[in-house]
C-alpha cells in the first residue's frame, strides 16, 4: 500500500508543478501584453523616442543602439526576479526526471535491514531476557546488478550483532549491559569496557562472564548458543535467514526460547549519491538565478 501511494505521489508531484508552471506562464504573457509599449520607446526607460533625431534617449541617457528600441509589436521583456521565478518553477521537473534516470544508472543503492529478537532463558536464572538486534548494510551500483542473480541484497550477511541483557531485577528499563560483535571489522566489545577484542577471543568463557554471575551454573549453557551463533555468521550465505536458521536451532532451543520482535528492509539511494544530486540541483538553480538576473538586468 505504502508503495503505491509513493508512486501516486511521485507521479502527482510534476504534474502539480505542471500546472503551476503553466498558470505563471499565462499570468506573465497577460502581464507582458498589457505592458506593451503603444508607440517606439525606450529599451531601458520605456520613453517615446519617435522622431529623435539622435540616438540618445532625452529620458535617461541611454544609447538606443545599446538597449534597444522596443515597438507596439514587440512585448516587453521580463524583469529579473519574474524571469528568476520563472526559472525556479522550470527546474523541478527535468531535475525529477535527470534524476531518475542517474539513479538507475550511476547512483549506488544502499540496501539496509535489521531484525530483532527477543531470548529469553527457559531455566529459571536472574536473566530475564535477551535483546538480540542483527543489521546489514550494502551498497549495490545499478550497473553491476543482474537480474534474478543471486539473492535479494537485503538478504546479506549481518553487519553487526548487538545482544542486550536484561536481569530479572530490571526488565523494562535500559538494559544492563550489551555485547556488541562487528563482523566488519571482526572485533566485539561489552558496553561496561568498551574493549574491542578480536573475534576469535569470543568463547563461552569470555560470554559467560558477560553473563555475569546471575546466570549461576547456567551461564556455561546460556552462552555456549550465543558463540556458535556468532560463530555461524561469517560462514553463512543465506544471511538473515541463516541467523534465523541458527537462532532456532536446537542447541539455542534447549536453553532458550526464541521469538522474532520486528524488523525492516529498506533500499534506496546512498546517502552521498543523494547529496551529490542535491548539490548538483542547487548549483543549477543558482547558475540559472545569476544568468537570467544579469541577461534580464543587461541593456538591449
Amino acid at each position: 500500500m505504502s508503495r503505491g501511494i509513493s508512486m501516486i505521489v511521485l507521479i502527482l508531484i510534476p504534474v502539480g508543478l505542471l500546472i503551476i508552471l503553466t498558470l505563471v506562464g499565462l499570468l506573465l504573457g497577460r502581464r507582458a501584453r498589457v505592458r506593451s509599449v503603444q508607440t517606439p520607446s525606450c529599451g531601458r526607460c520605456f520613453y517615446p523616442v519617435r522622431g529623435l533625431s539622435t540616438f540618445s534617449c532625452p529620458e535617461c541617457g541611454s544609447d538606443l543602439r545599446e538597449v534597444g528600441i522596443l515597438t507596439p509589436a514587440m512585448r516587453r521583456p521580463l524583469g529579473p526576479w519574474l524571469a528568476i521565478l520563472f526559472w525556479s518553477l522550470a527546474l523541478p521537473i527535468p531535475a525529477m526526471v535527470i534524476s531518475g534516470l542517474l539513479s538507475s544508472v550511476i547512483i549506488p543503492e544502499r540496501h539496509v535491514y535489521e531484525d530483532k529478537w527477543i531470548l529469553t532463558p527457559t531455566a529459571a536464572v536472574g536473566i530475564d531476557h535477551l535483546s538480540l538486534r542483527v543489521s546489514a548494510e550494502s551498497l549495490t551500483w545499478p550497473l553491476s546488478r543482474k537480474q534474478g542473480a543471486g539473492s535479494p541484497p537485503w538478504n546479506d550477511p549481518p553487519d553487526e550483532i548487538e545482544f542486550s541483557l536484561f536481569r530479572t531485577s530490571n526488565t523494562t528499563g535500559p538494559p544492563s549491559d550489551q555485547l556488541v560483535v562487528d563482523f566488519t571489522s571482526r572485533r566485539w566489545h561489552t558496553a561496561r569496557d568498551q574493549i574491542n577484542r578480536p573475534l576469535e577471543k569470543l568463547d563461552a568463557a569470555a560470554v559467560a562472564a558477560w553473563l555475569g554471575a546471575d546466570a549461576g551454573e547456567n551461564a556455561e549453557a546460556l552462552a555456549q548458543p550465543i558463540v556458535d551463533l556468532v560463530q555461524s555468521v561469517p560462514d553463512n550465505a543465506l544471511g538473515r535467514q541463516g541467523v534465523s536458521a541458527a537462532i532456532a536451532a536446537a542447541s539455542t532451543a534447549g536453553v532458550m526460547a526464541s521469538q522474532q520482535n520486528g524488523g525492516f528492509s529498506m533500499s534506496g539511494p546512498s546517502a552521498g549519491g543523494a547529496a551529490a544530486l542535491v548539490a548538483f540541483w542547487i548549483a543549477a538553480w543558482l547558475a540559472g538565478c545569476v544568468y537570467f538576473y544579469r541577461r534580464q538586468s543587461s541593456p538591449r
